[in-house]
Formats: structure tokens, sequence, C-alpha cells
């Protein structure tokens, strides 16, 4: 360990598009209750949901994974998605 060095850090942010915030706020205007599908990992999912509106009505949006709607059935998921 003697031998490693901290040479730097790098990150990468896939920054939200204006025009999908618009379509959002559009959305939201017409009385169209938004949510997102993604792959990205929970936290990542929040931060980017909560950065264009979605859940806005909630402090933290609420994020349900792949591997606990494999598990739900048809009725329970339709009761988690519409807390969503």
């Amino acid at each position: 360990m003697d031998q490693l060095k901290y040479v730097g850090f790098a990150a990468i942010e896939d920054s939200v598009r204006p025009e999908a915030i618009e379509a959002l706020n559009e959305c939201h205007n017409a009385g169209i209750r938004v949510v997102m599908i993604t792959g990205d990992h929970p936290q990542t999912a929040r931060a980017v949901a909560k950065s264009v509106g979605i859940g806005y009505e909630k402090e933290n949006p609420v994020v349900i994974t792949g591997k606990e709607i494999d598990v739900l059935t048809d009725s329970e998921l339709f009761e988690r998605v519409s807390r969503c």
C-alpha cells in the first residue's frame, strides 16, 4: 500500500435535457401523474426524479426496485404503483 498514490477523481453526469423538464411540467399542469421506469440505482433514480419534478409532492419520491417488483403479485404491484 505504501506505493499507491492518489492521482485524481473523475465523475460523469448525464444531465437532464431542458425539454424533458418542460414536458413534465406540462404533464403536471394537465393533471397527468408521471412515473419513471429506469434501470438506474435507486438513489440515482430518486435524485433524477427530484431534479425533474417527478414526485414533487413528496419529500423523497417513491422508488421500487426490479427485485421488489419480481416478488409482488399483480394486485400488490398495482397498489404499490398507485402510491408512487
